[in-house]
């Protein structure tokens, strides 16, 4: 072999080290992003979980005032009307 050819060969060599090194960083950083985008399902899936327990408490909030309007305006309604007849 040649000088020539025995440069090209190293050179090839550095450049296939230097891929090598770029695609372990490339594996690393892929690595990282799975296992950060786990993390952000799981909280996802946590934030899920306590909206639907937030909403459950609101539906049962309304449902309690809801009822407590309706009991103070049938109250009223009895009243009103025991007013009237009782006169």
């Amino acid at each position: 072999m040649t000088w020539t050819e025995n440069w090209r060969v190293l050179s090839d060599i550095d450049s296939i080290a230097t891929i090598r090194e770029e695609i372990g960083q490339v594996k690393k950083m892929l690595e990282e992003s799975r296992i950060k985008l786990a993390a952000l399902n799981l909280e996802e899936k946590r934030l899920a979980s306590k909206k639907d327990e937030l909403q459950g408490k609101w539906i049962r909030h309304l449902q309690t005032n809801l009822e407590s309007t309706l009991e103070g305006e049938d109250a009223l309604r009895i009243l009103g009307h025991s007013t009237k007849f009782g006169r």
